[in-house]
């Protein structure tokens, strides 16, 4: 039992702290699409194929992928001097 109950604790560590990782990472990108005056269904389809990307990540019903976030990252490392427009 001792065994089953250090598995269940290091899980729900590892849950909360995706939770708190994922929860920053929404905050990046709700900070870039502000700054750039980007839609969420734009920004979500260009980046990563996906219109419905930020909702999802917004709802907390999506963790990103480490290669999710590495190209959603790349992508606003690389439009972080452009000024912002809308995207259609």
């Amino acid at each position: 039992m001792l065994f089953l109950d250090v598995v269940i604790m290091g899980d729900s560590r590892y849950t909360a702290s995706m939770g708190i990782l994922t929860q920053r990472f929404v905050a990046k990108v709700e900070a870039f699409l502000e700054r750039h005056d980007i839609s969420a269904s734009s920004f979500g389809r260009d980046v990563v194929g996906d219109s419905k990307f930020v909702f999802a990540l917004r709802d907390l019903n999506r963790s990103p992928t480490l290669d999710t976030v590495e190209k959603v990252e790349a992508y606003m490392r690389t439009h972080r001097g452009r000024s912002g427009r809308r995207h259609a």
